[in-house]
């Protein structure tokens, strides 16, 4: 006969409580009462809860799919080259109040008391997206990322189908001097749709134009004179904190791209107006301690 498992003696010691506790109940009738209630209570441990997961992963899906839509609209905006790309509705109020000029005489019209554009001409927003991340502090951002930066003209930001709440960023460059990727990647896959824990991350490999132009190294060549010997060139590699670690698999760290995740997810990319501006007012060296003593509590 097999003995019988830790897991089977928890439950039947708390059967046997349950049994004993309505026992002692004192009338038949409340007897029957708790024994419905258990019956109910029951099925919410079987039905309602995985419903309810259910139910709250539909809500957040839509959320982020109505997020996707309005995101994709800020895109547009940003990198579009032509008027007729975009057709952004402003008021006469806002003209006025802002004093948008018109760059064609022709158009003007008086309102609020100013000259105003009836219909702006749009360009792209130049270094948009390269100011916005300088701006957030988030990144480690050295002085040659902020070039490669220059070239980034979009992201993007993709849910995996079927696999909710997972994403996968997309960073679109120009054609630039420093590698010959066009598009670079990072997905964030979590443990479960309650997006609380990452399982895994998969980032693009970067095929650099030229080992010198990676910002993540600092290459320095160094002569040392041996005894009784001509001197000798030695080439020294060090790494450099830079934007572009969060792509190189040897340095993820599933935390790091936790928090990294949600920035984007949660803050960067809703508020990266805010950050372009550079009007965003957030502590992340105390976000990031906060967090780390509630994971030592």
């Amino acid at each position: 006969m097999e003995e019988e498992s830790t897991e089977e003696k928890l439950i039947d010691k708390q059967t046997a409580k349950f049994n004993e506790s309505i026992y002692n109940l004192y009338f038949p009738s409340l007897q029957a009462k708790a024994l419905y209630l258990n019956h109910l209570t029951e099925q919410i441990k079987t039905k309602f809860k995985p419903n309810y997961k259910s139910e709250d992963n539909k809500i957040k899906e839509k959320n982020q799919n109505n997020f996707i839509s309005i995101f994709n609209q800020i895109r547009q905006i940003i990198k579009t080259y032509k008027e007729d790309d975009v057709k952004v509705k402003l008021t006469d109020d806002d003209y006025g109040k802002y004093k948008i000029l018109s760059e064609n005489p022709d158009e003007e019209s008086e309102l609020s008391g100013s000259k105003v554009k009836e219909s702006p001409i749009f360009g792209p927003i130049k270094n948009f997206w390269s100011i916005s991340l300088v701006n957030s502090e988030f990144f480690n951002i050295n002085d040659n990322d902020k070039k490669i930066l220059n070239s980034l003209n979009d992201i993007i930001f993709i849910p995996i189908k079927g696999k909710f709440p997972n994403f996968k960023l997309e960073f679109h460059f120009e054609r630039n001097e420093f590698f010959y990727n066009e598009i670079i990647s990072k997905e964030y896959d979590y443990k479960d749709f309650d997006d609380e824990e990452l399982e895994n991350c998969f980032s693009s490999e970067i095929d650099w134009k030229d080992e010198s132009l990676n910002p993540t190294k600092k290459i320095t060549k160094k002569k040392i004179k041996r005894k009784g010997k001509s001197k000798e060139t030695k080439i020294i590699k060090k790494d450099v904190p830079s934007f572009f670690d969060i792509f190189q698999k040897e340095k993820n760290d599933l935390n790091k791209d936790f928090i990294e995740a949600n920035f984007f997810k949660n803050d960067f990319l809703p508020n990266v107006l805010e950050y372009y501006l550079d009007i965003m007012e957030i502590n992340y060296n105390e976000i990031e301690s906060s967090e780390s003593e509630s994971d030592e509590s």
